[in-house]
């Protein structure tokens, strides 16, 4: 029975979606059809158990609608009519939500289908929470190079969260925490980026700049008003007259009608800061060593837009407005950059975004009619702040569309929003409501939570979120940095980001440590100083030993015992069917051929090695040497001998390239006492011992050496390890041919042994890095 009615529906839809005018006759067939669904007791059965079952059919069928090359209108028209046939039946049982999604816990290619999915969230016949934890793990489970699964969480964020608002971030948590990271560890990182330059990305009421709801008249003389109001000494009460008009307009009931709006108050406020511009240039032409950024901008229009959109915000609009709002924003910046190219302006946007930072973290500055009644108390705290951080987690998404890669002409200014005072202290502070916990915990429980291991809960609002923005930053920067070809441009934009960095060294160190090795791989192999920055971060619990002091070894910190909190852990980075070679070779060193097999597949082919800059498949190369620390651990671990095996055959079977890849991802675990430092150190020093060929031993020492020779900070793993090698006559260091190849060389490490000994009579001194 039931699957002569799911024949009928499938001739039905397809007959009515592909005639132009269907007839009244097929659509009352359709209907005719759902309901034969509901009231067939043949076909229906009794009793909440068929009904589940029916439901699964239906959606099984619907995966293959999905995965069939159908005509949109007639996949559409069977999507709608299905679902609509799930939401009837669902009135029959409230368990069917659950069932449905349990049933993506299946291994199937092809449920991930971005259009059914949205159709039944739409309708609420999906477990939103459950469907996160099921989209996280397909990510995540060696999976996350299927285009289907990055097009559906795509889609989620464009067109449920961004354009829709049906659900906000906070409601998938696992899915965008695991995207946004793995979008910096896949070599394709097109999917999350694409966010930001897709087709059609900029709205043809924004394109096109027309008047299509004749309200060009209506929308200036009510932006003039609320000018005017917020200069008036009676602001509150003039600015609510103009709120209670633009209620009474219903503006904000029709989308299309919203987006206009927003995009006319764009254009004003932005063309009367730029003519104050042009004044000012004019007045000001004639004088000597004048200089087109001296010129003082009127921010009026700019800061009143601002007030205005908080208060809409703040006065009932919420996520919706911002969104929109942000929406129309982002894309009128790109337009303006995209033809303006040279002469694009971004002070106007950039004032907008510093305001809107500024007003939407502070609900206190914002214009509340009547002011929220929660005043007092500490829940009322928690409840603002938890409402202005969701504000600015949105603003962050949208920052990341006008990333420099996307917008260059914006960089400079993209560059002061992510480190304005408005916006990095509340993305990486605590989370609400924690701060006084932490204290009371005791240092004990602080120490563990800033060096723990991989299953801790993150300690800041969102270090992923502002992870993703500064690793765009990173990437922007790499292709320049890797040729060394800086124009006085990017020059100044890496001095910026230096800048940025010793902020985050300094005062939120936690974002640096958690992801270390996503940042190494988008810096440039040249930008030593850079990711000595980023390596040098350690938890602000932890102290760092003197790494002169001659009774290091004996004395080492029991933090070394301790394995460092990674976002990403080392069995999520290396294919599952490479690791389990690993762990079979760990276990029995069988088979004798992996270290061969391992450098053949790392080795790119030549059109892939001229779009990386390197031959060699580097974050494939970094993903097995921490695969391979990590299941060793230590060196009193079964598997250490085998690790040790393993690292020096593969280091003899790559060529010089590879070799230098492979010692620059074991010296990237040179950090802060941790396990990972420790093990590597020890590594390190181990392959120099058993090095069959001076050249190894030379490449060694130049990748300890460059990371030496530029200014500080150092990490404190990295001295560590070049002390121990320089100092141990085990490895009989200062007898190699390498260190007297030439007079500047000689001098250089003659310098370098002069300086330790000198520190080592200081042991008893404050540590140089904690300077």
């Amino acid at each position: 029975k039931y699957l002569l009615w799911q024949q009928a529906v499938d001739k039905a839809v397809d007959t009515a979606a592909r005639d132009p005018n269907p007839s009244m006759d097929s659509i009352n067939e359709i209907r005719g059809l759902r309901d034969e669904l509901i009231m067939n007791p043949a076909l229906a059965g009794a009793g909440e158990e068929a009904a589940l079952n029916l439901g699964r059919r239906i959606l099984l069928h619907l995966w293959e609608v999905a995965a069939n090359e159908l005509p949109p209108s007639v996949m559409y028209g069977l999507i709608n009519t299905y679902v609509a046939c799930l939401d009837a039946l669902s009135k029959l049982t409230p368990r069917l939500p659950a069932e449905l999604t349990a049933l993506y816990w299946i291994e199937d290619d092809r449920r991930f289908d971005k259009n059914v999915i949205d159709a039944l969230l739409r309708y609420r016949l999906l477990n939103l929470a459950e469907l996160d934890r099921v989209i996280a793990k397909a990510l995540t489970a060696g999976i996350q190079n299927n285009k289907q699964v990055t097009i559906l969480v795509i889609h989620l964020i464009q067109a449920c969260i961004l354009r829709d608002s049906l659900f906000t971030c906070e409601d998938i948590p696992a899915t965008y925490e695991v995207f946004s990271k793995l979008a910096f560890v896949s070599q394709n990182n097109s999917g999350f980026t694409s966010i930001c330059r897709v087709p059609n990305e900029i709205p043809p009421i924004v394109r096109e700049r027309g008047d299509p709801y004749n309200m060009r008249e209506r929308t200036t003389s009510l932006f003039d008003e609320w000018v005017r109001a917020m200069n008036n000494p009676e602001a509150e009460k003039q600015g609510m007259s103009v709120l209670v008009k633009l209620r009474d307009l219903e503006l904000f009931q029709h989308g299309e009608v919203t987006d206009y709006f927003f995009s006319r108050l764009i254009e004003i406020s932005t063309h009367h800061c730029l003519a104050s511009a042009i004044e000012g240039a004019s007045a000001a032409a004639g004088l000597p060593n004048f200089r087109p950024q001296d010129i003082t901008l009127n921010f009026m229009a700019t800061d009143a837009l601002v007030r205005l959109v908080t208060a809409l915000v703040y006065n009932g609009g919420g996520e919706t407005i911002l969104t929109r709002f942000l929406n129309i924003f982002t894309a009128v910046i790109k337009r303006d950059a995209d033809e303006r190219v040279g002469k694009f302006n971004a002070r106007p946007y950039l004032r907008i975004w510093v305001g809107l930072l500024s007003d939407l973290g502070t609900p206190g500055k914002a214009f509340i009619v009547g002011r929220s009644p929660l005043t007092a108390g500490e829940q009322a705290s928690d409840a603002i702040t938890s409402t202005a951080i969701r504000y600015l987690k949105i603003c962050g998404v949208f920052l990341y569309q006008l990333q420099p890669l996307s917008v260059p002409g914006f960089a400079f200014a993209w560059l002061e929003l992510i480190s304005h005072r408005s916006f990095l202290p509340k993305m990486l502070g605590p989370l609400p409501g924690t701060a006084v916990a932490a204290t009371a915990a005791g240092t004990a429980a602080a120490v563990a939570s800033s060096t723990g291991g991989l299953g801790q809960q993150p300690s800041s609002v969102d270090g992923a979120l502002y992870f993703t923005l500064l690793a765009a930053l990173l990437r922007f920067l790499e292709p320049y940095l890797r040729h060394v070809d800086l124009p006085e441009s990017i020059k100044q934009l890496y001095r910026g980001t230096l800048r940025l960095l010793l902020v985050l060294l300094q005062d939120f160190p936690d974002v640096l440590c958690e992801h270390h090795m996503q940042l190494c791989e988008v810096i440039a192999p040249t930008s030593i100083q850079m990711r000595n920055l980023v390596l040098s971060a350690y938890p602000k619990n932890v102290h760092l030993p003197d790494p002169f002091s001659s009774n290091l070894k004996a004395d080492l910190p029991p933090e070394t015992q301790i394995t460092p909190r990674m976002v990403i852990g080392p069995t999520q980075r290396l294919p599952d069917i490479i690791a389990s070679k690993v762990h079979e070779y760990l276990d029995l060193r069988q088979p004798a051929i992996l270290p061969q097999e391992l450098a053949n597949v790392l080795v790119l082919k030549p059109i892939e090695a001229k779009a990386h800059g390197s031959n060699y498949n580097v974050l494939l190369l970094n993903a097995l040497i921490l695969f391979i620390g990590d299941q060793a651990k230590s060196p009193s671990s079964r598997y250490h001998a085998a690790a040790q095996d393993l690292f020096l055959k593969l280091a003899t079977e790559l060529d010089s390239e590879g070799r230098y890849v492979m010692l620059n991802a074991m010296a990237n675990h040179l950090r802060y006492p941790n396990a990972h430092t420790y093990y590597f150190s020890c590594s390190l020093l181990n392959l120099f011992a058993e090095a069959p060929v001076e050249v190894l031993k030379e490449q060694i020492t130049r990748v300890l050496l460059e990371r030496l020779l530029v200014n500080r900070p150092h990490p404190w793993g990295l001295l560590i390890t070049f002390v121990e090698l320089t100092k141990n006559r085990r490895y009989n260091f200062w007898s190699h041919k390498f260190t007297k190849c030439a007079p500047e060389i000689e001098i250089v490490f003659n310098s370098l042994s002069k300086t330790f000994e000198v520190l080592t009579e200081r042991n008893d001194e404050e540590s140089p890095l904690s300077t």
